[in-house]
């Protein structure tokens, strides 16, 4: 543990005493216009047909198949909606499809060069990525344009403003930072220079820090990295500036094993279990994939446990969020999810066994909400499953000479 006494120089202190040039705001817009160019964005619809990278020719054969075959229908008439909630393999399925607005670079080159070719309306033939097969409908287009000045010059001016404060708050840091070397000592500065408040903690460690700059990563760093009656330079935090002098430091000791064994051995036998319990779930859940189902896996004194129907919105039955929630992204043809979700020291594998729309109306701030729910889970599990194509086509090395 360290005790430390430091000076600190925070930017909002200085912020409302920098006072902006008639004019300086309006310039600034002008010089980083091309900062506020919205880029052009587009709504698009889409009925996915997955594959993978380990499934066979014939496999992948067949739902393109799948996939041509549903290309005919829609572009016979089937209402597109419609097809990919009935047809689509893919988390959008039952929003019909709807991938919300999203600008060029979003999604996987293939599918974004199609969406950004075609016309409001019209309809892609079947568009292969990584993950699968596509059909894509295009919806609405919404044009680039350049952010006004007046719906900008707020965030310019507090933008322009914090520049102008930092570099005021280094400047008063360095002064002080000098002071204190023609002074001499940290001390003798403060006795000297009552304007600046010298800021004392008490004994404190790496991992528990007091709940102010001192927890700021940069200082903790420097802070631990200083040996006793040491003063450091100028630290830059995310606020602000800190001048560092380490006051005391009391040297860590560890206990005899004696005097904390039964608390070593039970962390250990719950770390073990976790560890147990994980590897357990995922061998449930992969000989569950093997025999096409739980109920086929299930034997001895496992008991498998059935919900009712559960609603998107809330748990129940006692079933945790995060098992709703992915409950929600499985379809019929997979009904088991990739891996057990983990809620807290607890593993859960589960299989979707039947869906059916709810019976119950539901308003149109619900149905928006809801849609943007939709939105965010598709969004974001295409993003993931672009993460994971794009690290197993990456290279790793080590640089021997870095590491030297």
């Amino acid at each position: 543990k360290i005790r430390l006494k430091y000076l600190y120089f925070d930017v909002d202190r200085y912020m409302d005493k920098i006072k902006l040039a008639d004019g300086a705001v309006k310039a600034q817009y002008e010089a980083e216009k091309a900062k506020f160019r919205v880029p052009e964005q587009r709504h698009a619809l889409h009925i996915f047909f997955k594959v993978s990278k380990k499934d066979s020719n014939q496999v992948r054969e067949a739902e393109k198949k799948k996939a041509e075959a549903v290309l005919k229908l829609v572009r016979g008439g089937m209402d597109f909606a419609a097809a990919a909630r009935k047809y689509s393999e893919g988390p959008t399925a039952a929003s019909g499809g709807d991938l919300g607005f999203f600008s060029r670079g979003r999604m996987v080159k293939s599918f974004d060069d199609v969406v950004f070719s075609l016309k409001p309306g019209e309809i892609s033939g079947v568009v292969e990525s990584p993950f699968g097969y596509h059909i894509i409908k295009l919806v609405a287009v919404r044009p680039a344009f350049t952010r006004s000045f007046d719906q900008v010059k707020g965030e310019i001016a507090a933008a322009m403003k914090r520049r102008l404060a930092k570099a005021q708050a280094f400047k008063r840091a360095s002064t002080a930072y000098e002071d204190i070397i023609r002074s001499g000592s940290l001390k003798k500065y403060s006795q000297n220079n009552k304007s600046e408040e010298v800021i004392k903690t008490g004994y404190f460690s790496r991992s528990a820090p007091p709940k102010t700059i001192v927890a700021d990563p940069k200082f903790l760093q420097e802070a631990f990295r200083l040996k006793k009656g040491e003063l450091s330079s100028l630290v830059e935090t995310g606020k602000g500036y800190a001048i560092l002098f380490v006051d005391d430091i009391q040297e860590s000791v560890v206990p005899a094993l004696k005097d904390v064994r039964d608390r070593v051995v039970a962390d250990y036998r719950k770390e073990k279990g976790v560890e147990l319990t994980r590897q357990a779930a995922e061998s449930l859940l992969k000989a569950a994939r093997e025999k096409k189902g739980l109920a086929a896996v299930v034997s001895g004194t496992a008991r498998l446990q059935e919900s009712g129907y559960l609603k998107r919105s809330a748990a129940g039955a006692g079933i945790p969020r995060q098992v709703v929630v992915q409950a929600f992204a499985l379809s019929l043809k997979n009904p088991l999810p990739r891996e057990p979700v983990a809620v807290g020291n607890e593993f859960y594998v589960f299989q979707l066994k039947a869906r059916r729309e709810g019976a119950e109306e539901i308003n149109k701030a619900q149905r928006q909400q809801l849609k943007a729910q939709l939105l965010a889970s598709a969004q974001s599990r295409l993003l993931r499953d672009w993460l994971v194509y794009m690290q197993s086509k990456s290279k790793i090395w080590t640089n021997e000479q870095i590491l030297q």
